[in-house]
């Protein structure tokens, strides 16, 4: 199954505004994905078959959190790599080595 969350009206805009002028500032669905998408045939497949700008692997949890606990929630991307790039073999590597720890 699928689920939509929607970000804070507010927030959101006001986070436009504030990026405007500095960076181009696109509003757009995410995608939630549990792993990179390495290469461009992949990122084709995930933007066909859902129109999603991009994929993400951290917002979604963080969304679903506020959601949970009735806070607001807005997420702001920088996309490194564009649809046509292959990440790198050394930087797919060191993704899969992360640890994450926690107090």
């Amino acid at each position: 199954g699928s689920s939509t969350l929607l970000t804070d009206t507010l927030w959101t805009a006001r986070l436009m505004e504030a990026l405007t002028g500095h960076v181009r500032p696109l509003r757009s669905p995410l995608l939630y994905v549990p792993g990179v998408l390495a290469t461009p045939a992949a990122k084709a497949r995930m933007f066909e078959a859902t129109g999603a700008a991009a994929a993400d692997m951290e917002s979604y949890g963080v969304g679903e959190a506020a959601t949970i606990l009735g806070l607001p929630f807005a997420a702001v991307r920088v996309i490194a790599d564009s649809a046509l790039d292959h990440i790198p073999p050394i930087a797919l590597a060191a993704a899969k080595r992360t640890v994450i720890l926690m107090h």
